[in-house]
């Protein structure tokens, strides 16, 4: 007789009988099969009569009695090519589980020919002590009920929070005998997670079936979810035949069917309040910056729930915008609970005008369950505007002014002012204005005041502005013209600021006093003189700056000196200041040349300009 030491690891399972086998006596423990599916001993040894003796029932219903069981010799018999038991086919892992398990199967498919192995009784009739197989098997009527359909039908995509939904499953059963007709129960249940109710909890489905038969059926189960997630679901469906009628396949009488479904639930979350405020006022190229704050709302009904909100700013194209705090916010927003959170960004633009900045304030859910019906109060907007202002240097100055008043057109004459306009930068394309006004001595008066001049400038860019006015005066009194003109930035352009005003004084002159025609000979050395005429509001011994009068051609090139005590060359009863210059330094003047012009300052550094008829000869 083979007795067998226990060669495999203890199982810490006390009192627990397993069914199964191995590939032989001595290593059937150490097999998955042996310790899920046999009649073994936890302790690793042969099964003794008393463990044979706990399954008894499974022994007499296959013909084996108590008293073969208690009295039945032990011995060690061997392997054949023909002997057949009920355990395991060919693997470990298929042996005697219960009486609708029972196998009628070669033991040469899993051991070798020649093994020993233990028994109680013989060749015809044993018990293996190794794992409680035995001979002969008697299977008189055998039903495999099989479940050969499962499955959802049209389950839903979605399920919503709080909602009652239905799930549908369908199965088909067969008996695929060979005997028949049988008794079957299929018990159908739905397995969902903690926060879920499924009603009803179960179904159980009595089913006949003759030998190859099937039927098909379909159950509607109830899902309520509380949470909004991903849900896993199990269909499970399990088939069991009548006590005592053999299945000669297990692993066909149940099948699950997993399935996962996103539930959702519903968070309004709003912005409902947006705020900017940015610098009133800065230069080109110059960082300025803007603060925008939002304030967050979830009107739910679901809560808290995961978000993120943001802050973005947008601003004309000329301008480069970095955030350099905040902007953004994640958290989770309470229900009916507020968040509020602000962002600084620095602009900074190259371009002069009013500049709009844009901030847009946006939430969402970033849960993929949480989802929001009501987009439309998502987002807000606020909007702020700064000037941005650029350097403009802005230069007038008087280059003549010429009038056409002599002794004989006194009362009705012209003048006009030649001004010479400049952008120094470093602003360029300012658009600019000029306004001339022209003011002659009481007694006479200006038709018309030029209008406004309009002139786009660039940056380094000098242009020439002038403007003709008619005067006319009571008498015949010589007068004066006072000039004004007033180069600025125009409406249209109002962040390049800045503005000149120029000034420049017309006076009369009397070349050659008492003399008429005023000729000169530029071929001949000599001087000629000059008599600046005094006005009734203008005395040219106090207002002029002796020193800086030239006279020419242009007014620029002859030194003109003049003399301490003055004459009333005219006899108007005021006294005119008499100066001579050098005939030869008149300058360009050729006999085409009909009027020479005096130029110079007045004591307060304004411009003064005279002229007089003349005939040139050589």
């Amino acid at each position: 007789m083979f007795v067998l030491t226990s060669l495999a690891p203890a199982v810490d399972t006390a009192s627990a009988d397993y069914l199964g086998c191995g590939y032989s006596q001595e290593e059937f423990l150490t097999k998955p099969g042996c310790v899920d599916t046999s009649i073994v001993a936890s302790s690793g040894s042969l099964l003794t009569r008393e463990d044979l003796l706990r399954n008894l029932a499974l022994y007499e219903h296959y013909g084996f009695t108590r008293d073969f069981i208690e009295n039945a010799p032990m011995q060690t018999i061997y392997v054949t090519e023909d002997i057949r038991w009920s355990g395991c086919d060919d693997t470990p892992d298929n042996g005697l589980c219960e009486i609708a398990g029972v196998r009628d199967s070669l033991m040469s498919g899993l051991f070798w020919v020649g093994m020993p192995f233990t028994v109680i009784g013989d060749e015809n009739t044993f018990i293996a002590l190794m794992c409680g197989n035995f001979h002969p098997v008697d299977v008189t009527q055998q039903m495999d009920a099989a479940k050969t359909g499962f499955h959802f039908v049209d389950i839903p995509t979605r399920l919503d929070v709080g909602v009652d939904t239905p799930i549908t499953v369908e199965a088909t059963v067969t008996n695929l005998g060979p005997d028949g007709p049988g008794h079957f129960t299929d018990e159908i249940r739905l397995l969902a997670e903690d926060d879920c109710t499924v009603n009803p909890a179960s179904y159980t489905v009595p089913v006949v079936l003759a030998a190859g038969a099937s039927t098909t059926f379909s159950r509607t189960f109830t899902v309520n979810c509380a949470h909004p997630s991903d849900h896993d679901f199990t269909a499970m469906d399990e088939l069991a035949g009548e006590v005592g009628i053999l299945d000669p396949d297990l692993t066909n009488n149940e099948r699950t069917v997993p399935a996962t479904i996103e539930v959702f639930d519903d968070s309004d979350l709003a912005v409902t309040s947006a705020t900017l405020t940015c610098d009133d006022q800065t230069q080109v190229n110059t960082p300025f910056t803007c603060e925008g704050t939002a304030t967050l709302t979830n009107d739910g009904p679901f809560g808290p729930t995961p978000s993120s909100a943001t802050l973005s700013l947008d601003a004309l194209d000329d301008c480069t915008v970095e955030l350099t705090s905040g902007g953004v916010w994640t958290g989770n927003l309470a229900l009916n609970g507020s968040e509020q959170f602000t962002g600084m960004w620095e602009l900074t633009c190259d371009h002069r005008s009013y500049h709009p900045a844009t901030m847009t304030a946006a939430v969402n859910s970033t849960y993929n369950h949480a989802e929001d019906h009501t987009l439309a109060n998502n987002s807000m907007g606020a909007t702020a505007t700064t000037e941005v202002f650029e350097t403009v240097d802005l230069e007038a100055s008087f280059t003549q002014v010429s009038c056409t008043q002599r002794e004989a057109t006194a009362n009705d004459f012209m003048c006009t002012a030649q001004l010479a306009a400049m952008n120094n930068g470093p602003a360029t394309a300012v658009q600019t204005q000029t306004q001339f006004v022209f003011t002659p001595e009481a007694g006479c008066s200006v038709e018309a005041q030029p209008s406004l001049i309009t002139r786009q400038i660039d940056a380094n860019q000098t242009v020439a502005e002038s403007a003709t006015v008619h005067v006319t005066c009571d008498g015949s009194a010589r007068s004066v013209i006072d000039v004004e003109a007033i180069l600025s930035n125009a409406p249209e352009d109002p962040h390049a600021v800045d503005s000149d005003t120029a000034a420049a004084v017309w006076g009369p002159l009397d070349v050659k006093p008492r003399s008429w025609p005023s000729s000169i000979n530029l071929g001949k050395q000599g001087v000629t003189p000059l008599a600046v005429l005094g006005t009734r509001e203008f005395d040219p011994f106090t207002a002029l700056q002796i020193n800086t009068l030239r006279f020419g051609a242009t007014g620029t090139e002859a030194v003109v000196t003049c003399a301490s005590e003055g004459e009333d060359v005219n006899n108007d009863g005021l006294l005119d200041l008499i100066c001579r210059v050098h005939n030869r330094e008149i300058g360009d003047a050729t006999t085409d040349t009909t009027t020479l012009y005096l130029a110079g300052m007045l004591v307060n550094g304004t411009p003064f300009y005279a002229e007089d008829a003349v005939n040139i000869v050589r």
